[in-house]
């Protein structure tokens, strides 16, 4: 989640510190995530920063609900081609539909992709408690 400060923050999972062994290997990082508006955080209270030196961000709409799809879909794709272009290779955090997506366009362009399994695809979406998590678990896995 970006902010006025300047900063971009997430809800627990991705600290600054997170993203410190690849800023070992790698000159500067680029994070592509999904943008959210963080509803229920007062006062960004809650939350870690995620921003920090040698580190920037490309926040993406969600396209992790059919609705968001339809709507999303077109919009994240050329996002996702332009920050490709840019791009020496991807390191893909899944299990994520923005991840698959950039699997996809990645292997297209011939990217070096590298892939860090943080779920298992099945559980992730059986036990999401979506009315569609059980229908989309055997698919996404």
């Amino acid at each position: 989640m970006p902010s006025h400060d300047g900063k971009t923050y997430s809800a627990g999972q991705f600290p600054y510190a997170y993203f410190e062994p690849f800023l070992n290997a790698f000159d500067n990082v680029r994070v592509i995530g999904r943008h959210s508006n963080m509803k229920g955080y007062s006062q960004r209270q809650g939350l870690n920063i995620s921003s920090g030196s040698r580190l920037s961000f490309c926040l993406v709409p969600n396209i992790n609900s059919p609705a968001a799809l339809i709507k999303n879909y077109a919009q994240v794709k050329k996002m996702l081609n332009r920050e490709l272009d840019a791009a020496d290779g991807v390191i893909i955090r899944s299990v994520s539909d923005i991840g698959w997506l950039l699997f996809k366009l990645a292997k297209k362009a011939n990217k070096p992709i590298a892939m860090e399994m943080a779920a298992c695809a099945w559980d992730s979406t059986w036990h999401h408690g979506s009315y569609f998590g059980k229908p989309y678990a055997p698919i996404r896995y």
